[in-house]
């Protein structure tokens, strides 16, 4: 299916496409290919990529829009197709200007009808902040009623354009105020008509960064703002500015104590845990307003005027990891503290990677690896644990966990019902809706699972835990256990992975007297030590000679297999589970879910293969050369 895009969007992949590097070129010519409704082969070989590259930036537009090119190149081109629109050159599309050839952007019609309730739950916007922005936005109005002006009608818009302000925080966080203008602009939104809606996002556009005049301009013409429309615009947007930095906590804890007028200022008290965070963020965020009405706005916390920093600086909303990192960097001679530092902050990077396209839920894959990012890390914490103060480790280890959690039960749903759509595909014999009732009953707890997820991603612990973390981990010796001074211990890399790869491989090997019928709870306790050992060599492989990736090889597929055989074993409860419960359900409601049994079959069916032919995946791992390689790539330390 070809990306959508809206008309204004298309004029700038245009611009782009006979402007900047090669790269940029063909990225902008393969989204218009695409929207003309070429093949993914198609396209490949008309911009010279792969199809696999293709899919990719497919995949990087649907979840970050125009936002996968560089900023200045976006706004190089806002700036011809501007000027470009402001001459009366006959090569410009017709439905790019005004009848009077004004410099505003034309925006296409608006096809999807969309309450404002239904366009928060598709973009999956955190309503706790959203409504409390907007009850903010409501009262800063009616406090300063007497200066702005605008008819009573405009309160409820205000209140909206609160509500609104992060519509495009998942799908693109690191540039939501544009995302989300375009949003909506391309949505219909029920009960507002079109100035309102252009009002609505022009304040979405303005509501983060900076304030300046030229933004302000660029965005009327943009958005195609009628004139006598902008000052209503702009009046809106500063207060939605106001009130969102007045949570700027995202706890919803301020409240509004009183407020006066004395001189040329407007004063408001202010009253909550972290009222003077919050009055600082609002008094940095009151430079719209103070620019269009000259009016200071101030807030009062306790008595005193909040004050801004020294050096206030547009935070960043979410921590990006540096690009193309392929490895921690370890050296031999690195101290345990802080190899174990650089690896957890590999680990973290890919963690924050695949963190918008979790919260955006249109790739299984993103949460797939932000997951895994999860699970390394959480594996990694026992390694170095004695290198650092255990309070310190102890307190990220358990939000690693909580973390873990969140994400974990949405990817098991994922995993049970892609493994069902593989079984349906292969069952010719079976009428093709025989497991709609488990697969819908997955469905809905994985929706309930995902709200809970959302709710977890969008707390303040997890972005406490992140900006923590962050600081933790990019601080050389934080955290860290000085190296003994008097008693030997190993405390360098090159000392200490030895023995802790050894010791690891030693229980693995320990396996091999009880592997002979071993029951299923030996098996899976198998499977999370062979992946302790091959997680060891994984974090350390930069370091290792050339054996461990032929090891780390041999541990994959063992693992695989032992993960296969766990999740046959597990499916295998989940089903019985599933059938015991819906017995009474069946007699009311006269389901047919013999198709359940039939899955139940052969999942049991495929639980015995596998433990029948686990021997020989265990013998082809156990084996004097496996031994031999392992002991090539620790020599090399």
């Amino acid at each position: 299916m070809p990306v959508e895009k809206s008309q204004r969007e298309t004029l700038i992949l245009k611009s782009l496409s006979q402007h900047g590097n090669q790269a940029e070129i063909r990225r902008a010519n393969l989204l218009l290919l695409h929207a003309d409704g070429l093949s993914t082969r198609e396209i490949a070989q008309k911009v010279g990529l792969s199809p696999g590259r293709v899919r990719y930036w497919l995949r990087e537009y649907r979840a970050k829009g125009l936002s996968i090119f560089p900023t200045e190149l976006i706004e190089a081109a806002l700036t011809r197709i501007l000027e470009d629109t402001n001459t009366e050159d006959p090569a410009s599309p017709p439905d790019a200007i005004d009848d009077e050839k004004s410099t505003k952007v034309e925006i296409e019609p608006r096809q999807t009808e969309i309450l404002v309730s239904d366009l928060c739950t598709h973009y999956q916007v955190d309503m706790e902040h959203a409504r409390f922005v907007g009850e903010l936005a409501t009262a800063i109005f009616d406090i300063t009623i007497n200066f702005h002006n605008l008819l009573p009608n405009r309160r409820s818009l205000t209140e909206v354009a609160g509500t609104l302000h992060n519509i495009g925080l998942v799908s693109n966080p690191e540039e939501h105020h544009t995302r989300g203008r375009d949003i909506l602009l391309e949505n219909n939104l029920i009960g507002f008509d079109d100035v309102d809606q252009r009002i609505l996002a022009f304040s979405t556009a303005l509501h983060r960064k900076k304030f300046k005049t030229k933004r302000s301009e660029r965005e009327a013409a943009l958005i195609n703002l009628p004139a006598e429309a902008l000052r209503d615009a702009e009046t809106i947007a500063a207060l939605v500015r106001i009130a969102d930095g007045l949570d700027y906590s995202g706890d919803q804890s301020l409240r509004l104590k009183s407020f006066s007028i004395e001189g040329d200022e407007i004063l408001i008290a202010i009253e909550g845990p972290s009222a003077n965070e919050n009055g600082a963020r609002a008094l940095y965020k009151s430079d719209m307003w103070k620019n269009i009405f000259h009016i200071p706005i101030q807030f009062i916390v306790d008595g005193s005027r909040v004050r801004l920093p020294e050096t206030a600086k547009e935070p960043k909303l979410m921590l990006t990891a540096p690009k193309k990192v392929k490895s921690p960097g370890l050296v031999p001679t690195n101290p345990m503290s802080e190899a174990g530092r650089k690896i957890l902050r590999f680990h973290f990077y890919r963690m924050l990677e695949n963190d918008p396209g979790t919260r955006l839920g249109e790739d299984i894959e993103a949460l797939h690896d932000m997951r895994v990012a999860t699970r390394r890390m959480r594996s990694a914490v026992p390694i170095f644990v004695a290198y650092f103060d255990k309070k310190i480790i102890g307190r990220f280890n358990k939000d690693l966990r909580r973390t873990g959690r969140a994400l974990g039960r949405v990817r098991d749903l994922d995993v049970f019902m892609e493994k069902a759509q593989i079984y349906i595909q292969s069952t010719k014999e079976l009428d093709q809706h025989l497991l709609d009732p488990l697969i819908n009953d997955w469905k809905e707890e994985r929706e309930a699972a995902r709200i809970i997820m959302l709710k977890y991603l969008e707390s303040n612990r997890y972005k406490q835990f992140l900006d923590d973390f962050a600081k933790f981990l990019g601080t050389e010796g934080a955290g860290a256990i000085e190296q003994p001074k008097i008693s030997p211990s190993p405390y360098l890399v090159f000392q200490a992975v030895p023995i802790l790869i050894y010791q690891r491989d030693s229980v693995v090997r320990g396996y091999a007297n009880i592997i002979h019928d071993a029951p299923l709870a030996t098996l899976h306790a198998l499977r999370i030590d062979i992946k302790r050992f091959r997680y060891a060599l994984e974090f350390f492989r930069e370091v290792l000679g050339d054996g461990a990736k032929s090891v780390i090889a041999k541990s994959v597929k063992l693992q695989d297999h032992l993960g296969d055989l766990n999740d046959a074993d597990v499916a295998c409860q989940i089903l019985i589970e599933f059938l015991d419960q819906w017995r009474e359900r069946e007699r009311r409601e006269q389901v047919n879910i013999s198709g359940v049994t039939h899955y139940l079959a052969a999942k049991q069916s495929e639980l015995r293969e596998l433990v029948e032919t686990f021997p020989s995946a265990w013998e082809e791992f156990n084996l004097p050369e496996t031994r031999q390689q392992l002991a090539q790539a620790v020599s090399s330390l």
